[in-house]
């Protein structure tokens, strides 16, 4: 796994949001993490076909992609996902 890219963005409301590029199984993966502190909760974003939507698991190397992520090994996250 390669990260081309990470941005990080905090809100005024000090929530943050990561941009991540990586490169994993011949593919470029665009990843949004993003810290709710309202809600306290971290959600996880996939661009694909041109839209952001949520992870779903659509195969076993989107899974995988998702479990690497969760597991906090490509970026830490401030709450539970």
């Amino acid at each position: 796994m390669k990260i081309k890219e990470h941005k990080t963005v905090t809100s005024s409301g000090g929530d943050r949001h990561h941009i991540i590029t990586i490169e994993l199984y011949n593919r470029e993966w665009k990843i949004a993490v993003n810290d709710n502190s309202i809600k306290k909760i971290t959600t996880l974003h996939l661009w694909d076909k041109g839209i952001w939507r949520p992870f779903k698991n659509h195969n076993v190397y989107e899974s995988q992609v998702h479990e690497l992520i969760k597991s906090g090994q490509i970026v830490k996250f401030k709450y539970k996902v």
